[in-house]
């Protein structure tokens, strides 16, 4: 284990902490969830932030986690490991939230990276945003989904050099939307 990742899995707590202490409640509703689910697909990209967190320091960008969508579930690494979670109650949680999607024909892609994602249910979370080390970190866990299962994803995405290591970050997905190379469905923002 690397001493980033010694000090980032020892965070964890603070982060429970300031969690508790955060301001207003997210505004989403669970009708505006809902309305989302109309036009969401298998594979559909999820980026989030919630207001006040500790890790919103630590990532570059507005967006400071990534996740992806099937059959009104959220896949997503988060602390202690990937994760199955219900739309709506991830929804519920975020103060900021988007839907992208990949610019394709059919969504055969998007099934297989959203089977492709659970399939790493259980897999621990990577404090040391590392690659190949059978671990996953938010954003890393939405990549290698798409990237095993489209050449959209090997294209698009180049992998930036951050903390001394290859890695792609929740902001890229979204910078790819404004460069027309992915898609907005749904946007959310808390006033």
């Amino acid at each position: 284990m690397s001493i980033r990742s010694g000090i980032l899995g020892l965070s964890v707590p603070i982060q429970k902490v300031m969690q508790r202490l955060h301001p207003p409640e997210p505004q989403t509703t669970v009708a505006k969830a809902e309305l989302a689910m109309k036009s969401m697909l298998a594979g559909d990209i999820l980026l989030s932030r919630e207001k006040f967190h500790f890790t919103n320091m630590c990532i570059g960008g507005f967006w400071s986690h990534a996740a992806i969508y099937g059959d009104g579930q959220v896949v997503e690494a988060v602390a202690p490991c990937v994760q199955l979670v219900d739309f709506r109650d991830w929804a519920l949680q975020k103060h900021y939230w988007c839907v992208l999607r990949p610019n394709q024909k059919d969504n055969t892609s998007g099934r297989d990276a959203f089977a492709f994602a659970k399939k790493q249910l259980g897999y621990l979370y990577d404090y040391g945003f590392e690659r190949q080390n059978k671990l996953y970190y938010c954003s890393e866990l939405v990549f290698d989904s798409w990237e095993a299962h489209s050449i959209w994803a090997q294209e698009e995405f180049l992998r930036r050099k951050a903390n001394g290591d290859w890695t792609v970050l929740p902001e890229d997905f979204y910078n790819a939307a404004i460069q027309d190379k992915l898609k907005v469905i749904f946007e959310h923002r808390d006033k």
